[in-house]
């Protein structure tokens, strides 16, 4: 795959990543388990407005790192990101504050009937809460 092929879902994990660590102060040593695939409870998913998914690719957030260095989704893929630390956690598109680089997303929508639409949790996850998006949209 050439690199207009790239998934701009691709591109979002990795911003995320950069984001989060970009915080830290210093990082916990440890290996997070990869949970890809993992069944998740229904009581665990709290998408916002998506249907709820019995099973995908779970990313726990962590004092010390996202539990999967990389993921590659399709569309109609859903991935759930679940906080696993004391902080708060927001999933969003890059690049802070607008999250525009998704398509259709942009933290204006938060709050409207177009949120759904958004890859923005549209609020900071506290520990052990969890937000759900189904990527819908094709790479370029």
């Amino acid at each position: 795959m050439n690199r207009k092929g790239v998934a701009p879902a691709l591109i979002i994990v990795g911003v995320l990543v950069v984001l989060a660590l970009g915080g830290y102060a210093v990082i916990k040593s440890g290996e997070p388990q990869a949970v890809e695939g993992q069944e998740v409870d229904v009581k665990d998913v709290q998408g916002a407005g998506n249907p709820i998914v019995r099973s995908g690719n779970v990313i726990e957030v962590t004092d010390s790192w996202f539990s999967l260095k990389e993921l590659e989704v399709g569309v109609g893929d859903s991935v759930t990101w679940v906080n696993k630390q004391s902080r708060v956690s927001w999933p969003a598109s890059a690049m802070h504050p607008t999250y525009t680089v998704y398509p259709e997303s942009d933290i204006k929508k938060c709050g409207t009937q177009e949120k759904d639409e958004t890859f923005d949790a549209c609020k900071g996850l506290g520990f052990e809460e969890s937000y759900q998006f189904t990527f819908n949209e094709v790479g370029e």
